[in-house]
């Protein structure tokens, strides 16, 4: 699930939820689907950032997304990390 936050612009795009079922994680499923989700999202027009949110306890979480250029924003969300992808336009 992505979207347009209620409480932020248009310019900005959230992934509020991404799921791969227990029984298929570790085999790179998740980091291929948010690839994909971010390619799809950072095509929309004024998109300049995509915004996820995790668990401070699930370190591949923060993993996943370090790697995938997430940066930290240094706010929590209702409990959880919120990370920043700067989306570049060619």
């Amino acid at each position: 699930m992505y979207g347009h936050p209620p409480y932020e612009g248009h310019r900005v795009w959230a992934i509020f939820r991404l799921m791969v079922n227990k029984d298929h994680q570790g085999k790179g499923y998740g980091r291929a689907a948010m690839k994909a989700v971010i390619q799809h999202i950072s095509a929309e027009p004024g998109c300049d950032n995509i915004y996820i949110s995790y668990e401070p306890e699930n370190k591949v979480a923060a993993k996943l997304y370090a790697d995938l250029g997430f940066l930290d924003t240094g706010q929590m969300l209702e409990g959880e990390v919120l990370v920043r992808l700067p989306v570049e336009k060619d």
